[in-house]
């Protein structure tokens, strides 16, 4: 007979003699934070040799993941562990949780796990600041790299900028000493002047052709990195027209670094009613170089200025200490160009709507800031959703990330976070040189299978594959994540998902669990 254990979370309300039985031979109360939880359950586990557990009070999606892995750590296995949550349930509502937990418990079937050898290489597309960080992160943990760029010097946006006020950072110097760096490993290979073409293989191996400026190339890596940076789109709808007197935000920079004689100017943000911080940071950076190089009277209309975090909100302060002035509005300004000047005229709701009407020398208008590369990623299958079980750079393809704007818009800091967070998960993917996963986690009935290929069509991780030996199709075990949608969706009923059985999920039901 199975040995069970029945740990439960303080505070879960239950009480442990009556889960007294033959298969629990263990009942035990566990502390509420998760490390402490992870490291009592195990320690028990491993005491009384249990083969399986019944955790009860937790919530899910708090600490079935982090348990799981932990219990994987340990050499037990994880999918012997059911969580059960008591949330909303009453006295006798939880005693048929537990009851159900225990049923589906005793049809689980212990999960194999294997080893496959990765390579040991990353490959990344793009070679901004975020890529950069990025390969520079990755050579720091030992692994080599890769870095294509489609143009033909790295560096992205930021090697086109002179400053990055309010952040202490040199942007041409931090490129050039990054770049030299990296130029100088012999670990590190850089294909410039390139575009990536196509991508096959799965997480640990993946195969990457590359049209060079001397022919196609391919390279293996056991892991993706796109940072394919941003776009800027012109806002049409704002009936505006970019030209002498009108120009977009992302052309400030190259205005600036000119002594032009510009008396008065204004920045018009926020054309989408929705704003960036990005935005902000470069509006407000922009007025002040003004106020230094050109001596103008500065203007910004916004409908919210997005000033989070104490180097913004001192960007603020010192403008307005120069004396930008700052203007409110709700509906989109009446813009009208006659001559050298252009008109604005808008109700400011902070002055009790009166109407403000304003000529400038000179406009400057947000425009959109938009990821890069769709058509990459949709090529690739891969993507970002906003998803509370994925890690900010993670996608639903194992092995692939996404750094800096392609994933959303931020600033320096952002991007260098970025490449240095994917750089750690990579080194805890490939650094080990093997790849471990559950090797029957999910499998197809080759008998069964009618061939055709919902798994394939359906399936957000890239996962089921077609095996034209066997005339089925295959669920790489490397890459799936076990969400189910091919078992759902199976109309020949021929995937088998463990732990979730048509047997044990009825067997469940029966006892009033949910």
């Amino acid at each position: 007979m199975a040995r069970w254990g029945a740990f439960i979370c303080d505070g879960a309300g239950v009480d442990e003699s009556s889960l007294a039985g033959a298969e629990v031979v263990v009942t035990t109360t566990l502390p509420p934070q998760a490390g402490d939880l992870a490291c009592k359950l195990i320690g028990t586990w491993t005491r009384y040799n249990l083969d399986g557990g019944i955790l009860i009070g937790a919530v899910p999606e708090l600490v079935e993941e982090l348990l799981k892995e932990s219990l994987r750590q340990a050499g037990l296995d994880p999918f012997r562990l059911v969580v059960v949550d008591l949330r909303g349930r009453d006295k006798e509502g939880k005693d048929r949780e537990i009851k159900a937990a225990l049923t589906r418990a005793r049809h689980l079937e212990p999960t194999h796990w294997a080893k496959a050898k990765v390579e040991q290489r990353a490959l990344i597309i793009g070679g901004g600041a975020a890529g950069l960080q990025a390969a520079l992160s990755l050579r720091q943990l030992g692994l080599p790299v890769l870095i294509v760029e489609k143009e033909e010097s790295l560096g992205g946006r930021l090697g086109k900028l002179d400053g990055l006020y309010p952040y202490d950072v040199d942007p041409q110097g931090w490129i050039k000493s990054t770049i030299a760096t990296l130029q100088e490993d012999p670990e590190v290979e850089i294909l410039t002047a390139s575009k990536p073409l196509a991508l096959a293989g799965q997480v640990g191996d993946f195969i990457l052709e590359v049209q060079t400026p001397t022919g196609a190339v391919t390279r293996r890596g056991g892991a993706v990195v796109l940072a394919l940076g941003s776009k800027v789109r012109w806002p049409q709808e704002s009936g505006l027209e970019p030209g002498p007197r009108v120009v977009g935000l992302s052309r400030l920079d190259e205005l600036t670094r000119f002594r032009l004689r510009h008396k008065k100017v204004a920045f018009l943000l926020d054309l989408d009613e929705l704003g960036s911080r990005v935005g902000t940071l470069s509006a407000l950076r922009g007025a002040l170089r003004i106020k230094d190089n050109w001596g103008s009277e500065v203007h910004v209309l916004c409908r919210h200025l997005k000033v989070d975090g104490k180097p913004l909100e001192s960007m603020y302060r010192k403008a307005r200490d120069m004396g930008v002035l700052f203007f409110k509005y709700e509906e989109f300004p009446q813009v009208t160009e006659s001559g050298e000047e252009v008109t604005l005229q808008f109700k400011d709701p902070d002055l009790e709507y009166m109407v403000v009407e304003e000529a400038y020398d000179l406009l400057i208008v947000e425009e959109e800031i938009l990821p890069a590369g769709e058509e990459l990623m949709e090529a690739w299958s891969v993507s970002q959703p906003a998803n509370v079980r994925l890690y900010p750079v993670a996608t639903n393809r194992k092995g692939i990330y996404m750094v800096g704007c392609c994933r959303d818009e931020m600033d320096f800091p952002g991007a260098i976070q970025d490449g240095t967070v994917a750089a750690g998960e990579i080194y805890a993917l490939l650094g080990e040189g093997d790849l471990l996963y559950e090797e029957d986690r999910v499998k197809v009935r080759s008998e069964k299978c009618v061939f055709c290929l919902t798994c394939v069509r359906i399936c957000p991780h890239g996962a089921a594959e077609i095996d034209l030996v066997q005339e089925a199709a295959f669920i790489n075990p490397a890459a799936c994540q076990a969400c189910g949608m091919c078992a759902a969706d199976c109309p020949a009923q021929a995937i088998v998902y463990k732990g979730f059985d048509n047997e044990g999920i009825m067997a469940q039901l029966e006892m009033g669990g949910r």
